[in-house]
């Protein structure tokens, strides 16, 4: 998951008026993860990386900072972000807890309501389209990435304290600031999303981005996230709708059945 601010272009540059110690610890961040990726995973669509994008400004306040702070109080802010989202109890721990409960209690339901048959087709379904694979390559990607960072964060805090006093004050002043505003309340609830479960949405559309891209229509969309989440968390076919433009997702094209002309046979 990064932490930096969303990258403009490749050779996009940090402030000059920032001090060195500063930039230098942007740029470590830098090298574990490129600021925020311009393509999510290898191989993509657009809309996909777009609305993982979407996700990520969810989960971190300081993504959404200009660069007019100063360094020190940006760079504090990542650090309380980053130390929150690691070692609160309502951060990422919660956030994993809460994503193996619910997909035990809907793996429970699905075997309660298909057949032996019906259950096995859907695994293979889900095997076929690669969800469990990209589950399981993010999830190794934010393992690394929070030891990195972890160890990036612990050389900040000791460079930090051979600054001036107002470098200092910046620093924690943003950090203090971030540990105040989390991204999540104590339902697990992102803070910073414009409507409620939109964010699930995004996170099941981007898990099982190949199915999504197979679908023909909004409309098809909706009915398969209202099958997962239900009408109240969907809401209406209009919010699917405005939402796939919104990102530009691209359906399979309908396959159309051309009549056989029928031939005329001359008297």
């Amino acid at each position: 998951m990064s932490l930096n601010p969303p990258r403009k272009s490749e050779d996009d540059k940090w402030p000059e008026h920032w001090p060195d110690w500063v930039k230098n610890a942007c740029d470590e961040m830098d090298a574990i993860e490129q600021r925020f990726p311009l393509t999510l995973l290898n191989g993509t669509p657009q809309w996909v990386d777009k609305m993982g994008l979407r996700i990520i400004q969810y989960m971190n306040p300081t993504t959404t900072m200009q660069y007019g702070v100063s360094g020190p109080s940006f760079l504090g802010s990542l650090a309380g972000h980053f130390t929150w989202l690691i070692q609160s109890d309502d951060g990422l721990n919660a956030l994993i807890k809460r994503y193996l409960e619910a997909s035990e209690k809907c793996d429970a339901e699905l075997r309660e309501k298909l057949s032996e048959a019906d259950y096995q087709k859907l695994v293979e379904r889900i095997e076929k389209y690669g969800i469990v694979e990209e589950v399981e390559r993010m999830s190794r990607s934010l393992y690394r990435v929070i030891l990195r960072k972890t160890k990036t964060l612990k050389k900040c805090f000791e460079t930090v304290k051979a600054q001036s006093l107002t470098d200092q004050a910046d620093f924690f002043e943003g950090y203090a600031q971030a540990l105040k505003k989390p991204p999540l309340d104590e339902t697990g609830a992102l803070v910073l999303e414009k409507s409620t479960g939109i964010s699930q949405i995004y996170l099941v559309m981007v898990l099982n981005w190949k199915f999504v891209s197979k679908l023909t229509s909004a409309a098809k969309c909706y009915t398969w996230l209202c099958s997962i989440f239900g009408e109240k968390i969907v809401r209406n076919e209009a919010r699917v709708q405005t939402m796939c433009q919104a990102f530009k997702v691209k359906f399979s094209r309908r396959k159309r059945h051309q009549r056989k002309r029928k031939k005329k046979y001359k008297r």
